[in-house]
């Protein structure tokens, strides 16, 4: 590259000394942002001039790029635009040069390129549409020096009117090269939306992250990425056509989940179904929240990964949030990069932690994990249902329970377009049945008994201290043999009967709700359930507000409202009148 092609103010004058270099508190070594390449470095060598071989901060065996394993190659993809893929992109190609990886950014946004901007490359005369045009023969050739060590880019500054719509040999030719490029990371900003050249892009990768906002608007978008990308990916299996003409009008958002395609091609002896299961396992977003503003937004990714693992069924992952700062943008406007400008800031540090999650969940990593397929919905047990493990104690049942309500309340964003109308409302009436079974001990190892016959349990449910001697009143958990506590029995009422604090306290205890599952159904304060229980009017609490409180807490304790709201309020007078 031209040294007039890169920002002089991000070379320094003079390398760095290596002692330079500085720990993480996660003992990742990372190199000073100002460690660069120096100035007069020649267009056009890229990543692969990097000298000498590279080496991971991190401690996993570094793949040799000439050698035995070819770049692992990320695809940063959103379901819409202005979401922030192309910072994400272009930070995370930062921090893997800075732990001395040799890493190609390209930019693939045909349309809408800007990835030179954020890494300080100006008036490049390379470009990836030059190579798609035929102008070069292999595409290592379009890659720019950057002023980052080890950071080499394919721009898209000088692409042509036509770039944006490639032809389908054009992009075949370039999906093809990619693993041939002389770096350990090549890192692509997609671009936004569910085209075929986006698609396809997001395919050809290893790993697949997906930005998105906590907006609505953006979550469905997400949503729409996912079972695009899965049904691109299906497209070629003999039968699918029909299959998808078939679902047509049963598709939720007009697209069917894989869940569905593969349960309707269950009814056929091709084995559709099969290969269907087999590609569900193989496509693994990774979701990624950004820009986030709230407490909410914060608990959005696990709840998307959660949502999109029952009702999509793909082995969906939450890699990470990135908090809202008004730094972003003035590094934008600045045209310099987060990473450099900014290298302490909260939010440099949330995109550090997404790649090195990003890094850890790549399968020829040494020690990589990767979640298993989900368990088909109508396949799970109330365990599953409510994500919770069979030796779970009471409380972890009703934090599980509460959780499930506030994901799939009617405003959450987690499931605005992962899940039709109907699929939710099964889902919640499967969800408190699992409750009411594992909440009430009895239920619960009659359930349990049946779950694991002659005694068996699950593979980690054995709790320690299982042998000890149960206490009266005590009724063992099937699963651990850890004792829990017996219900207390329904109190007996009719017509006649006074309704007091004590009373609606214990039906609710008979019924396995805590003040706090109450407080979430109901949406009143936890103070003014447990004033109403304990029948304290001291707080000036108007009539008109208890009289409404206690028939909402009666309509969810499955009592008359107006009965019991009128025997409370009579009660509520007659208190009234002592004062």
């Amino acid at each position: 590259m031209n040294p007039a092609d890169a920002d002089p103010s991000l070379s320094p004058s003079q390398p760095l000394p290596a002692s330079g270099r500085r720990a993480d508190a996660d003992g990742v070594t990372r190199v000073p942002t100002g460690e660069f390449e120096g100035e007069g470095a020649q267009e056009g060598g890229g990543a692969g001039d990097a000298d000498g071989p590279s080496s991971s901060g991190a401690g996993e065996a570094d793949p040799s790029v000439n050698g035995l394993t070819r770049p692992r190659i990320i695809a940063i993809a959103g379901g819409k635009g202005g979401v922030g893929c192309s910072v994400i992109a272009s930070s995370i190609g930062i921090y893997l040069a800075q732990l001395s990886k040799r890493v190609v950014l390209i930019d693939a946004n045909l349309g809408a390129p800007n990835l030179h901007t954020l890494v300080g490359v100006h008036e490049a005369q390379r470009s990836l549409h030059r190579f798609l045009r035929h102008d070069v023969r292999r595409l290592e050739e379009m890659v720019c020096d950057t002023p980052f060590k080890g950071l080499g880019l394919v721009p898209g500054q000088a692409n042509a009117l036509d770039a944006a719509n490639p032809r389908p040999v054009q992009k075949k030719r370039f999906l093809a090269q990619l693993t041939g490029l002389a770096a350990d990371y090549v890192v692509i900003d997609v671009g936004p939306g569910t085209g075929f050249n986006a698609l396809d892009t997001l395919l050809a990768a290893d790993l697949h992250v997906m930005v998105t906002h906590a907006e609505p608007t953006a979550t469905e978008c997400l949503a729409r990425l996912i079972k695009a990308a899965f049904l691109r990916q299906v497209r070629a299996l003999p039968g699918v056509d029909t299959l998808l003409r078939t679902l047509e009008d049963h598709a939720h958002c007009g697209l069917p989940s894989p869940n569905q395609l593969r349960d309707a091609a269950a009814a056929r002896e091709d084995g559709l179904a099969e290969a269907l299961a087999a590609a569900m396992g193989e496509l693994r977003p990774l979701i990624v929240v950004n820009d986030t503003r709230t407490r909410d937004d914060l608990e959005l990714g696990p709840a998307l990964a959660t949502v999109a693992r029952r009702h999509l069924g793909l082995p969906v992952e939450y890699l990470g949030y990135v908090e809202s700062d008004d730094l972003v943008w003035l590094c934008i406007r600045k045209r310099r990069p987060l990473l450099v400008e900014n290298p302490e800031a909260k939010v440099s540090r949330d995109i550090e932690r997404v790649a090195r999650r990003l890094i850890a969940r790549d399968p020829r990593e040494r020690g990589a994990s990767l979640e298993p397929p989900p368990v088909a919905l109508d396949r799970q047990n109330h365990y599953e249902l409510l994500g919770v493990h069979p030796a779970a104690s009471e409380e972890e049942l009703r934090r599980a329970h509460r959780q499930v309500r506030r994901i799939y309340d009617p405003t959450s964003s987690a499931i605005y377009g992962l899940a039709s109308a109907e699929e939710i409302r099964r889902f919640l009436q499967r969800a408190e049945e699992a409750y009411a079974t594992l909440i009430d001990p009895e239920k619960q190892q009659r359930y349990n008994q049946q779950l694991f016959p002659e005694g068996e349990t699950h593979p980690a449910a054995a709790a320690p201290g299982a042998d000890r001697t149960d206490e009266p009143g005590d009724v063992p958990n099937a699963a651990s043999g850890a004792p829990r506590r017996a219900r207390p029995e329904m109190p007996v009422f009719d017509h006649q009967t006074v309704f007091t604090g004590e009373l609606l306290r214990q039906v609710r205890e008979a019924r396995g709700a805590d003040l706090q599952d109450l407080a979430d159904r109901t949406k009143i304060s936890r103070s003014y359930l447990e004033g109403i229980e304990a029948e304290n009017f001291a707080g000036g609490l108007a009539p008109v507000y208890v009289r409404g409180f206690v028939k909402a807490v009666a309509r969810q304790l499955g009592l008359d409202p107006a009965l019991v709201a009128d025997s409370y309020m009579a009660h509520y007078a007659a208190a009234e009148r002592k004062r």
